[in-house]
């Protein structure tokens, strides 16, 4: 009864018409598909993703594909309706960051999401300055993926000619703290963590830019040293310099500031390589051919606007000097026919040449010294990147003069009796050693070489590790 009612009532609401006097709605307009979501929107190099991917009026259906450009590679697309899918994906660590374009192929169709999908380094590189050629610098890595925490014993590297020795004290789980060491060929590159227990990459990224540039020439004044630079300021925490020697022998360099504070130090890198750096202390010898390129490296302790003078000398001629071959054996002490006597009024270079494990006999080298006569040492780091070391002792067995390993400082040996400032192993394996000892008083001393790798455990075998040497003598009073 009630329906009947409203009938009547519904039909007068109707305007009167008939045939095309009936209006109906304009047909809606279906947009084309099209993609409108990628999550997550980033992504680290170095990493695995599952990226999910919506589209709106899509049709996914079969097996579609998906790019997200180069060097990141899809291992697997799952479908899991018409307007979504996901992608499981690898981003290789070489992959350029940026925003990259997302691209869904489904048969004949291509969708693409521009700007979609942002790849980024884990690590965030962080240094004190500019890092030039031949230079040093100090490097904070941050670590922007709390998913990959850095554990363990790390190692890093970076470009061409770079040398980075991180800090384990300053170690977390998202810093790591360390030294940089720029040769004379240093190059830009990517700085990558590894896992040195795991053998495994931790991390990559973070550029560290390297800036070419050559050595200052230093001039010859009129007077005085060889060579020198007057009133010359520390602008960057290195500045370099270069000379070439006028004669063989035993070249000194020195540095003074202007004014109050401690003299810059300065490092001799012989190849423009700081593996092969000498020096850290003042009035550093360095025995040189005639012609030798000479490059000098000024360092404060990571400060600039130094104000200091440098200067180079030749301290001791030794045009002439006599080389004497090694004699075996020599592996005691108190073994008298060891030794050898140094012909009065003559430098002499007792030996130079590669050593290892069948040369162990030469630890303990012995030869006569007249009063006056000083003993200078070198030996470069083992191929299994441990620093040699060096001692000096007496017919007494006395410790005269050496160095050890330091780990924290430029100086300051841990063995009594040693000069200060002796070599620059501030990172077992990274620099060689330098030792000159004052004049000795006329007696009988003995040149012991230890691998300091083993020596930090005990004076245990060299087990057939190769390493340079050299020892010579200077005699008598210097000219």
């Amino acid at each position: 009864m009630r329906s009947t009612r409203l009938l009547p009532l519904l039909f007068a609401l109707i305007p009167a018409a008939c045939g095309d006097d009936i209006i109906f709605p304009d047909q809606v307009e279906v947009p084309d598909p099209a993609l409108n979501g990628v999550f997550p929107s980033k992504g680290f190099t170095d990493r695995a993703l599952r990226v999910e991917i919506s589209g709106d009026g899509t049709e996914f259906s079969g097996t579609p594909t998906v790019s997200f450009g180069a060097d990141i590679t899809v291992v697997s697309v799952e479908l899991s309706s018409p307007s979504t899918l996901f992608a499981n994906i690898t981003i290789a660590g070489a992959a350029a960051v940026g925003k990259r374009d997302v691209t869904v192929t489904n048969g004949a169709e291509a969708l693409t999401l521009t700007a979609a999908f942002d790849v980024q380094n884990p690590l965030e590189v962080i240094t004190l300055g500019p890092s030039l050629q031949w230079g040093r610098n100090q490097m904070l890595i941050i670590n922007h993926d709390p998913e990959s925490p850095f554990l363990g014993n790390l190692e890093a590297t970076a470009g061409t000619g770079v040398t980075i020795v991180l800090d384990p004290d300053f170690q977390t789980e998202s810093i790591a703290f360390g030294d940089v060491f720029i040769d004379d060929n240093g190059a830009t590159g990517a700085v990558v963590l590894n896992d040195t227990l795991l053998d495994t990459v931790v991390s990559r990224g973070g550029v560290l830019e390297i800036t070419p540039r050559t050595p200052t020439p230093l001039t010859a004044p009129g007077k005085g040293p060889d060579f020198q630079v007057l009133n010359a300021t520390l602008t960057n925490t290195t500045e370099v310099f270069s000379y070439t020697t006028t004669a063989p022998g035993f070249w000194r360099t020195t540095t003074s500031v202007d004014g109050a504070g401690l003299a810059p130090t300065t490092f001799l890198l012989p190849t423009g390589k700081w593996a092969a750096a000498v020096g850290g202390a003042p009035d550093d010898l360095a025995l040189l051919a005639n012609g030798a390129t000479v490059n000098l490296v000024i360092f404060d302790d990571f400060s600039t606007g130094t104000v200091f003078d440098l200067a180079a000398d030749l301290f001791h001629d030794t045009t002439g000097a006599v080389a004497l071959a090694e004699v075996e054996p020599n592996d005691e002490f108190d073994n008298p026919g060891d030794g050898q006597v140094v012909p009065a009024g003559q430098d002499v270079t007792l030996f130079t040449g590669a050593l290892n494990a069948d040369d162990t006999g030469f630890d303990d080298l012995s030869f006569t010294l007249v009063a006056g006569d000083q003993i200078h040492i070198t030996s470069d780091t083992t191929a299994n990147g441990a620093d040699t070391v060096a001692f000096v002792f007496d017919s007494e067995f006395n410790v005269v003069d050496g160095n050890s390993t330091e780990t924290d400082s430029f100086c300051c040996g841990d063995i009594s009796g040693l000069a200060i400032g002796d070599d620059i192993n501030e990172a077992t394996g990274l620099f060689a050693s330098d030792v000159t000892t004052v004049q000795l008083p006329a007696g009988t001393y003995f040149v012991e070489f230890v691998d300091s790798f083993f020596f930090a455990v005990g004076f245990q075998p060299f087990n057939d590790v190769p390493y340079n040497a050299a020892i010579t003598v200077i005699h008598n009073t210097p000219q």
